[in-house]
């Protein structure tokens, strides 16, 4: 589960919502003037705290606005933002949690207006000009369609990249002079790695992409301002992160197909690869999403597999002998 996620659950009404210190009184004037419970109710504190949910802390935007300033403090020290000394001052603890927190499906349109749904989906020919349509279709349309837009997985490459990527692979003259939707178009038709195109971090909001780059031993000095910026220095350690575990893979590959025959120095090859850098592929899968998590899955399963097998050719090796 994400960080996000976490911190929901550890929430608890007699303490952690901003509300938490109201007195009774307080907290049924709020309930009443708001309609949820009626006058006459007899409620006790946990049941009135458990209106509030539903009536304050659900439909507080952003989320952490309904916490107490100690779960402020308690959640940014939980994930490494600040140190435990940090001053409990609740404006410079949402100022930092401006900055690094995300909810567990939030994305980067999650938070666009009508007209900027509307804009994008025009500007990609997935609607036309005039088109009368509500905003929950507008959401819909654009979350279909944002990874497989032409310019999306592009966002965290410069122009120089890019051309530099062309002139390697013989796709570009040095000496051409292209503009930038020349080079995207080029490199829709010339990359071919699909999972870079559809990899998750092009959907995250900033700030998740922000946690990434701290996660990654980025100070924050250091973290670009820009969305841009931000994808670009996301894209450099997420493939760096992927390649590491493809290495551990083929690793394990070529192991197994360097002979038919089961010997103690192959199964041991085999075992240390699994045993060594498991754990440290996981850890890695960890960090760069779904694609990579969809690798560590593959090398648990291959290590799964592997030891069995190579516990049954150890067995008839010493059955024989």
């Amino acid at each position: 589960a994400s960080s996000s996620a976490r911190a929901a659950k550890a929430l608890e009404d007699s303490k952690d919502y901003i509300y938490s210190s109201w007195s009774d009184s307080e907290l049924r004037a709020y309930l009443e003037k708001h309609g949820v419970v009626k006058t006459q109710a007899e409620l006790t504190r946990e049941q009135l705290l458990a209106q509030m949910r539903t009536a304050y802390a659900a439909v507080t935007d952003p989320v952490y606005n309904a916490w107490s300033t100690s779960y402020m403090h308690q959640w940014l020290v939980d994930h490494g933002i600040i140190k435990s000394d940090y001053e409990k001052n609740r404006d410079k603890l949402v100022q930092q949690l401006q900055q690094y927190y995300y909810g567990t499906t939030d994305t980067v349109y999650s938070t666009w207006s009508d007209n900027q749904l509307r804009d994008w989906l025009i500007k990609h020919n997935i609607i036309k000009s005039d088109a009368q349509i509500k905003r929950e279709k507008l959401q819909r349309l654009v979350k279909d369609n944002y990874l497989s837009a032409k310019d999306t997985a592009w966002h965290g490459w410069s122009d120089s990249e890019m051309r530099q990527w062309l002139i390697d692979n013989g796709y570009l003259r040095s000496d051409a002079q292209v503009k930038r939707d020349e080079l995207v178009d080029l490199m829709n038709r010339k990359y071919s790695t699909a999972s870079a195109k559809t990899a998750d971090y092009l959907t995250w909001p900033d700030a998740r992409l922000r946690a990434y780059l701290r996660a990654h031993g980025v100070d924050d000095s250091q973290i670009p301002a820009t969305r841009l910026g931000l994808l670009h220095e996301t894209r450099i350690r997420w493939v760096q992160t992927t390649n590491a575990i493809e290495n551990f893979l083929l690793g394990i590959k070529q192991s197994v197909d360097s002979g038919k025959v089961w010997t103690e120095s192959k199964l041991s090859a085999i075992l240390n690869i699994l045993g060594g850098q498991k754990q440290a592929a996981e850890r890695k899968a960890s960090e760069a999403g779904q694609y990579a998590n969809q690798k560590a899955d593959q090398a648990t399963f291959a290590a799964q597999s592997l030891t069995a097998e190579a516990g049954k050719k150890t067995a008839s090796v010493k059955g024989e002998l």
